[in-house]
């Protein structure tokens, strides 16, 4: 295949699209504006921590088939330790963990769900038929309730208001970056019947044991350019065909894919006839932020790898080292947060760890980084899927990728790489129709 296509952008989606193409036999140029591919999925070096230290932490889940193919394409499935239990801390230092047992799918995580300490026993019975009407729903049920929101079905079934804080909205912030009240029903369904009601280790963590731009930096293209800027498409006739770089040079393709941001790729399609009702669809999608944040102390603090936590404002903890003394927290749907200042902020999070980790107490904070990104995902509310646009367009030679584009998942690391997938579909059909 001697066709060229030019991809612009080196997160998840751009690495994914590019690795298809390639393998197709295309000729495929990624082309990435930092300094090192992944994105928002990356990495950045920090002297303080003594060398890289990632964005924000990013897991490969059991059930994200397409990004697990993707780490086999790329061959760095090994670079990834799985987890298959869940640690999880509440109030008070009180710990349980969610793990497989014996029972078949979709019942394998029932015996150690019901002996979490932080539910009573009528909250359980609760949260278990909640859990019945998911699986019972499957694939038709959750695409009949898209229109409504994940709390309004959640209060259909019987769940109280203090059920959602505790126990849905926890959840729901750590994989969809919103509460249930904003979240279409479709996507809370999905997330809970991919997680914990489908395959046995569907619920299981991926973590990188190395940067996320080093993991990443293994993609695959026929040419690679890194801190490389795309000022400008090039539309010299009726098809997309090229683009202009800041630094002066030009790049012609046969197919072009925008896999930047939402917000830049607007801004690169504002002066390209037939693109506003493009532009308008992105303009139409709902953001919220995610802070990351890193602290380095000066003895360890953190045995466990990683720890969900309840009713806190951190949904997460990460141990970034071998000992424990590099520890990072992720805060997600942080928009109470993301107009503070940095300092403030990190110190202020660290403090609400301290009461769950007792060998911080006494830690000093040597170092911390605080990343805020303040559109880190598109909220999936009710009916989104009508405006998520598709990999192809209406402007010729023109393809999105980007969790946000239309891939039947929402804003996750799975999102980016199905998107890359289809991308690719769409190129070969497109190919194969000129030929």
């Amino acid at each position: 295949m001697s066709e060229r296509v030019l991809i612009i952008g080196g997160g998840v989606a751009g690495i994914a699209a590019a690795a298809h193409l390639s393998h197709a036999g295309f000729h495929t140029t990624l082309i990435e504006r930092r300094a090192s591919l992944g994105g928002r999925a990356g990495s950045f070096p920090d002297a303080d921590f003594g060398g890289p230290i990632d964005n924000c932490q990013h897991v490969l889940l059991g059930c994200c088939r397409e990004l697990r193919h993707l780490f086999d394409i790329l061959n760095i499935a090994h670079r990834l330790r799985f987890f298959s239990e869940i640690e999880f801390l509440g109030a008070g230092g009180r710990s349980g963990y969610l793990s497989a047992g014996w029972l078949p799918s979709p019942f394998h995580l029932a015996p150690s769900f019901w002996r979490l300490p932080f539910y009573s026993a009528a909250e359980k019975l609760l949260i278990g038929r909640a859990l019945a009407h998911m699986l019972i729903a499957g694939r038709q049920g959750r695409d009949a309730v898209q229109d409504e929101t994940f709390s309004h079905w959640l209060g259909d079934h019987q769940q109280p208001p203090l059920l959602l804080g505790r126990f849905w909205d926890t959840l729901c912030l750590s994989a969809l970056n919103a509460p249930a009240d904003r979240v279409g029903a479709n996507y809370g369904l999905q997330t809970f019947q991919e997680i914990f009601l489908g395959r046995r280790d569907g619920h299981w963590l991926g973590v990188a044991e190395c940067s996320l731009s080093e993991l990443y930096g293994h993609a695959r293209a026929s040419a690679i350019f890194t801190n490389t800027r795309v000022e400008k498409l090039l539309m010299p006739s009726a098809r997309l065909r090229g683009a202009l770089l800041s630094n002066g040079q030009t790049l012609w393709a046969d197919h072009i894919v925008l896999a930047v941001a939402p917000h830049a790729a607007a801004t690169l399609l504002r002066p390209l006839p037939l693109a506003t009702p493009l532009i308008a669809a992105i303009e139409q999608l709902r953001f919220a932020p995610i802070i990351g944040v890193h602290w380095l102390l000066d003895r360890p603090v953190m045995s466990r790898p990683q720890a969900a936590l309840l009713d806190h404002p951190v949904q997460w903890l990460f141990r970034k080292d071998a000992d424990g003394h590099h520890v990072h927290g992720v805060i997600s749907g942080a928009e109470a947060y993301v107009d503070q200042p940095p300092e403030q902020l990190s110190m202020y999070f660290w403090n609400t760890i301290l009461p769950l980790l007792p060998a911080a107490r006494h830690a000093r904070v040597l170092a911390h980084r605080l990343i805020k990104e303040r559109r880190a995902t598109f909220v999936p509310v009710p009916g989104v899927d009508r405006i998520r646009p598709d990999q192809q367009t209406k402007i010729p030679g023109l393809f999105l990728a980007g969790d946000y584009t239309n891939t039947g998942w929402p804003a996750t690391m799975e999102g980016a790489a199905r998107s890359g997938r289809l991308v690719a579909q769409r190129i070969i059909e497109a190919a194969g129709q000129q030929q």
